[in-house]
């Protein structure tokens, strides 16, 4: 919800921006709108009142990737009428917080409003592989190194946790100065 209300914020303040400055708030609601995105996707699993073996996770999860196929589309259209698109995206937000507080995860928003979209495909598997890969990958180069075997440890859990960091962050420029930050 928290994110949710971030992104329409940053709605409204994209709105009542002057022109010079609206390109950098429609960027903060293309930032916020991704991490909302990923929180409607879960939006099923993480309001728990889905086992995990149960039929009716395939049903929720096409819901949400058409839930964000809607959002996207409301996206798209920033670029060409973005005052419009900034209203309809704070409307389809605000629909889909209400029913996600009142335990609606299979109804986030309406089926006409849904008709004819064709659900968002989930690559966060594809991400984890990837993720997995690289850090097992950067752990056994971390191996091959000439390191005392104390420090061996270290090395492999600096590297998977970078591996990891670059791949889930949205900027992983940002992400490494602040990994240059925190051993400072």
């Amino acid at each position: 919800m928290h994110s949710t209300a971030e992104t329409i914020h940053a709605c409204a303040q994209a709105l009542e921006a002057a022109d010079d400055d609206r390109p950098l708030r429609l960027r903060q609601v293309a930032q916020s709108l991704a991490s909302t995105s990923r929180l409607i996707r879960r939006a099923y699993r993480d309001f728990g009142s889905i086992g995990w073996p149960s039929h009716r996770r395939l049903v929720l999860r096409r819901h949400a990737g058409q839930v964000l196929a809607a959002v996207r589309a409301a996206e798209a259209h920033l670029d060409t009428d973005a005052e419009a698109a900034l209203r309809e995206l704070a409307d389809l937000l605000m629909t889909v917080c209400h029913r996600h507080v009142c335990g609606r995860v299979g109804a986030l928003l309406d089926e006409e409003v849904l008709a004819g979209l064709e659900p968002v495909t989930d690559w966060e598997w594809v991400r984890l592989v990837v993720a997995l890969a690289v850090a097992s990958g950067a752990a056994v180069g971390a191996a091959f190194l000439p390191l005392p075997a104390t420090a061996a440890p270290y090395a492999l859990s600096g590297a998977a946790t970078t591996a990891f960091m670059l791949i889930y962050t949205s900027q992983p420029r940002r992400a490494l100065e602040l990994w240059s930050n925190v051993r400072r």
